[in-house]
């Protein structure tokens, strides 16, 4: 699946929650709910620096830049950065593939949201989280969300046409669900680098909830 090619194609379309995936949700909330658990979980202060990866068009950076944070924003589609930009020409945003950060900058509080899963194996994973890593403050936390939980592979797959679906995207190389992923996998990976790993459960009234969870890093 050629990722770089699959984002710019999004970033085309006209509604900005749409270009990013945000299609099952509650449109009214779904920004200020994703963001909210962000600022929540990293428990972000006015006076730090944060790195949103992997930011697409800017949605939940602009959100919370808006509310008096620090934000900068990076990813590796070149029209998601333009989209991002478009819409808030005071946030500094880098076209920049996770894979190979290179930011000469440090930040207190870094989070992926929503993609983790394109990084469809452990090596690539471990890589990924080894750059965000290297752009860690000393103390820093690092956020995973909306990770799709492998053992609830069949809650999100739960009907025959669905599992046919998968296994054509399978054949033909383009899983746009991406990976699943073991939470014993990125408790491994973050044992190898020597940081702290904790799954974090969703609550209910999250729209993904029943098949993804959350995973903080502590630096």
């Amino acid at each position: 699946m050629n990722w770089e090619n699959y984002w710019n194609q999004s970033a085309k379309v006209r509604d900005r929650l749409a270009q990013v995936g945000r299609v099952n949700c509650d449109r009214e909330i779904a920004v200020p709910q994703a963001a909210g658990r962000i600022l929540k979980l990293l428990e972000i202060k006015t006076d730090e620096q944060i790195l949103d990866v992997c930011c697409g068009n800017g949605l939940i950076t602009d959100y919370i830049f808006q509310k008096g944070f620090d934000i900068s924003g990076v990813d590796f589609s070149a029209m998601m950065i333009e989209n991002a930009k478009r819409n808030n020409q005071h946030i500094k945003y880098f076209k920049q593939d996770a894979f190979a950060l290179q930011l000469g900058e440090q930040f207190n509080k870094i989070f992926i949201a929503f993609s983790f899963q394109y990084f469809n194996s452990y090596d690539k994973g471990k890589i990924v989280i080894t750059n965000l890593i290297k752009h860690a403050k000393p103390g820093a936390l690092l956020l995973l969300t909306d990770i799709p939980d492998k053992s609830k592979w069949n809650v999100f797959y739960n009907s025959f046409l669905k599992k046919l679906f998968f296994v054509k995207q399978k054949i033909t190389g383009s899983q746009i669900m991406g990976k699943f992923w073991n939470q014993t996998e990125l408790q491994s990976i973050c044992e190898s680098l020597g940081v702290k790993g904790e799954v974090i459960q969703q609550p209910a009234d999250l729209p993904y909830s029943h098949y993804r969870f959350d995973y903080l890093i502590r630096t």
